[in-house]
């Protein structure tokens, strides 16, 4: 589900902040605003993950229920990672995540119509061991595509189907080693979204070989009654969690002034003259740009991370009238760091503007560094040491420098010029 229009996402998450419950609450929102991500080593690591959502209940034990967190976080790449801290209980049935991935357009508001039983994670996908049935209805205009397992032995991804085989979409990588943490890692494209998209998901816990259902739950309010084992559980409207994952941060209905980016490792953007610009947009990658020169030979632009910045109009299109000061971090910054424009060339001789000539810089020693007079956007990424333009190297052809066999071939080509003028003469 991609994300509100851009122009008007600043206001609507201002409404929103004042009628969703927070994220430590179940339903919960959570809008990752970090451009790191949580690393899937089988530890859960505090102020790893963006945010989590406790559960509720305890009818197994308090595995995914009330003494649980369920994590959640992404990055600019499209990379999602998830996290379970299970509570007291001993963690022996399976864990279903089900995600909604466009928002009700497509997939099931029922798993009453499932009856892939081939396998203990698909039986409680399902909600069917073959003869018995789990019937789960999710909440009202929530339809799930795609459904998570987690097990005593393995993590996977299904898109879900009527009457048939779920499809089998990506192992996910199931890591545990701190007690009770379990981690596993996908992209947003394997649910078929994009970086920046959003998407819904509920998670509940049952017994695969039997399909006896628990009272746990995440992005539940309540659900009473105990255990539902074999009972249809009907989750009222709102029951689901829902994930906006990270593409930067974004200031609209700018002026001429300072915007500061402190989710993006503080990038600061000084606007001297507004022009068509409407919206300013800062995406941080971490990790070196893919076309990002060497550290050898004067060209080191590997400097751990890169950001893509967009100046767009009213109409969401680049901006292509407008003058500012673009700063961007770098503790190791002096009087031989600049920052560098991706050039979005192609073919031999393209790659990064890091000249002075138009743009001119400062730096704030082991701060940052700020290129004056930018009137254009792109990929920027920190460049130290590197000379006016930093060029991505497309072929080296290697040539001996040897005096004596030029001037040989030189001698061949006059001798070869002399005897022709011979024949000539001669004829």
């Amino acid at each position: 589900m991609k994300r509100i229009t851009t122009l008007f996402l600043p206001l609507f998450m201002a409404l929103l902040a004042l009628i969703v419950t927070p994220a430590l609450a179940t339903p919960a929102f959570i809008e990752d605003t970090t451009p790191a991500t949580a690393t899937n080593n089988g530890t859960i690591n505090t102020n790893e993950y963006v945010d989590y959502t406790t559960g509720i209940n305890s009818g197994f034990g308090n595995v995914i229920g009330s003494g649980s967190q369920l994590h959640i976080d992404s990055d600019a790449t499209g990379a999602l990672h998830i996290g379970l801290i299970k509570g007291p209980g001993d963690f022996n049935d399976a864990m279903v995540i089900y995600i909604d991935a466009d928002y009700g357009f497509t997939g099931f508001a029922t798993t009453s119509g499932f009856t892939d039983a081939d396998d203990p994670c698909r039986r409680a996908i399902s909600g069917y061991d073959g003869s018995n049935r789990s019937t789960l209805n999710f909440a009202p205009g929530f339809q799930a595509n795609y459904a998570i397992c987690l097990d005593t032995g393995f993590a996977g991804l299904w898109e879900l189907t009527n009457g048939g085989a779920h499809p089998f979409v990506v192992a996910l990588n199931r890591t545990t080693v701190a007690p009770g943490h379990y981690e596993m890692n996908l992209t947003l494209d394997d649910l078929g979204l994009a970086p920046g998209d959003s998407f819904r998901y509920v998670a509940t816990y049952l017994n695969p070989s039997n399909a006896f259902r628990s009272d746990e739950f995440h992005g539940v309010s309540s659900l009473g009654g105990g255990n539902p084992g074999h009972s249809m559980v009907n989750l009222a409207d709102g029951d689901f969690n829902e994930f906006y994952s990270y593409y930067g941060r974004t200031y609209c209905e700018v002026g001429e002034d300072v915007y500061d980016f402190p989710d993006e490792s503080g990038v600061s953007i000084e606007i001297t003259d507004v022009g068509d610009i409407f919206c300013l947009q800062v995406i941080e990658f971490i990790g070196n740009h893919p076309d990002a020169t060497g550290a050898t030979d004067g060209q080191n632009l590997r400097t751990g991370k890169y950001w893509r910045i967009l100046g767009l109009d009213f109409d969401e299109v680049p901006a292509t009238d407008y003058t500012l000061n673009l700063t961007l971090p770098y503790a190791a910054a002096d009087e031989n760091t600049r920052a560098c424009k991706w050039l979005d060339g192609a073919g031999p001789g393209f790659g990064w503007n890091c000249s002075d000539s138009e743009m001119p810089t400062t730096y704030d020693a082991g701060v940052s560094v700020t290129r004056q007079n930018v009137t254009e956007l792109s990929e920027w990424a920190v460049g130290q040491n590197v000379g006016p333009t930093a060029v991505t190297l497309q072929s080296l052809t290697a040539q001996p420098n040897t005096p004596g066999l030029a001037w040989l071939a030189l001698l061949l080509v006059v001798a070869a010029a002399l005897v022709g003028w011979r024949f000539a003469v001669r004829k």
